[in-house]
């Protein structure tokens, strides 16, 4: 079946995708479609021809005509082969926790749907459009977060997925939770059955943690920018000039004495501190991009010589790897903003500004009950770096005896990075009200005054104490949605 094409596409098995294609499908829906290039869909077809060939000739295929994992040396009879697919979707149906956001979902969607395109998979073609028809129609998959191990890629989570193109499981659709048939009955999609390979083509293979990465990458890259405009405004209002970022933050020390020759490490280490955040970033794009882009299931056919190869590229190490380090970059800019948020609260080191950031202290608490919330999620963060890629532990009957943990690390970060929305939406909210107490937004430089503004809009300057969650959980979904302004 086809859909209207909007405006806003994207592509797959044409030109690589890139993070901002991927996050145009998992958080603005846009529309996606195969490439139209005759030699895609022929590649698709010769690889699928050449497993049928395989399995004719009596050839011995991983998951195919054998068990899987630690009974591959169980032979699985002909006329149990389509059964065999279908029934390893059930047995992977045991995930536990909530359901994993509707974004990650998607992009999940989306680069498995890119793997398979590729033509190493030998699924049909209807598998791949089933894919784009549930991303197209927007029916997501209810996916339990918790359950994967990241080495014979998701397995668990990815099953989930495959559910819902057989009209099984439960989906979200039209802002409800149903069952997957009638969600697909109303959009008159045909549940699919599936053929020998086609099951394991589904979810074997690392688009869920790859997935989870680059939405956590997407958010870590802007959040890592506001960072930089808080110190930067917390430039000292009399020596305000226009500065790009890191000139800002190098000059940043409001919370220092007018008399010290020294400001705190954190005003002016900022470019040491926090630059070569920009460096790991750029690092882990790299890397999560070349994943989404690769054929990363098992067993591959090749399309042109028609053989099997028998891999470990579901394995999501190099993912884990990435996702620590960017646990680690997002703890440290936590560390960052609760030392700004203690200078500022504090009057013998915040230049002249009342005590707690009230402008009646001693009646009125101003920020003291928000610095406690912020110290609580910062340590939250600190706990939440710990590197998930060493807790291994052998599974699956030894099969599975060195796991990546890919997909528990992205989680942290994707989950971290949450959590220092909410941290920086404090540290910004305080330093709006110190700009307020200093003077005023009239005296910020061109590069800041669009960030306090955009501060200022999701909360008022606190005059009288009065509850600052809402306006806390305003800037935290500004922030989430990368409405606020940052330096560049």
């Amino acid at each position: 079946m086809t859909t209207t094409k909007p405006t806003h596409s994207v592509e797959i098995a044409a030109e690589p995708l890139a993070l901002p294609e991927i996050i145009a499908v998992a958080r603005h829906g846009a529309w996606v479609g195969l490439c139209e290039a005759p030699v895609v869909r022929q590649t698709i077809e010769r690889s699928r021809q050449a497993l049928l060939r395989a399995l004719e000739r009596g050839e011995i295929i991983y998951g195919v005509n054998t068990g899987f994992g630690g009974n591959v040396r169980l032979i699985i009879p002909e006329s149990e082969l389509r059964h065999h697919q279908e029934n390893l979707l059930e047995n992977l149906a045991c995930g536990v926790g909530d359901p994993l956001p509707r974004e990650v979902v998607r992009a999940a969607m989306l680069l498995r749907a890119n793997t398979l395109a590729r033509g190493f998979s030998g699924v049909r073609l209807s598998v791949i459009e089933r894919l784009l028809d549930l991303l197209n129609h927007d029916i997501t998959p209810v996916v339990p977060r918790w359950g994967s191990v990241g080495a014979s890629g998701d397995l668990c989570p990815s099953a989930y997925i495959a559910r819902g193109l057989l009209g099984r499981g439960e989906v979200f659709f039209r802002g409800e939770r149903m069952p997957a048939a009638r969600a697909l009955a109303a959009e008159n999609i045909g549940a699919i059955r599936l053929e020998p390979k086609e099951g394991l083509g589904l979810l074997n293979g690392t688009a869920v943690m790859t997935a989870i990465a680059a939405l956590a990458l997407w958010q870590s890259q802007h959040l890592l920018r506001v960072a930089l405009g808080a110190v930067a405004l917390a430039v000292p209002l009399e020596e305000i000039r226009e500065h790009v970022a890191h000139e800002a933050a190098h000059a940043a020390q409001v919370v220092a004495s007018k008399e010290a020759i020294q400001s705190p490490y954190s005003m002016r280490c900022a470019p040491q501190g926090l630059g070569p955040m920009f460096e790991t970033l750029e690092q882990a794009r790299l890397m999560v991009e070349r994943e989404a882009n690769s054929v990363n299931d098992n067993p591959l056919i090749d399309p042109e010589s028609g053989r099997v190869f028998h891999t470990g590229n579901f394995y999501g190490g190099h993912i884990a790897r990435a996702m620590d380090g960017l646990k680690l970059d997002l703890a440290n800019l936590a560390n960052w903003a609760h030392s700004m948020m203690a200078l500022l609260m504090d009057e013998r080191f915040s230049n002249g500004l009342p005590a707690s950031l009230s402008p009646h202290p001693g009646v009125y608490q101003g920020f003291k009950g928000t610095q406690i919330v912020h110290t609580s999620l910062v340590t939250a963060l600190r706990q939440m770096s710990s590197a998930s890629s060493v807790h291994t532990l052998p599974t699956e009957q030894f099969n599975q005896d060195i796991v990546s943990l890919g997909t528990n690390a992205a989680l942290g970060a994707y989950e971290m990075a949450g959590l220092l929305r909410s941290a920086l939406s404090i540290l910004l909210l305080s330093l709006a009200q110190a700009v307020d107490l200093r003077g005023g937004p009239d005296l910020l430089a061109a590069g800041t005054a669009p960030l306090y503004r955009s501060v200022r809009r999701a909360g008022a300057y606190l005059d009288a104490d009065r509850p600052l969650d809402v306006d806390i959980a305003r800037l935290a979904a500004e922030l989430e949605g990368q409405r606020v302004p940052v330096l560049q």
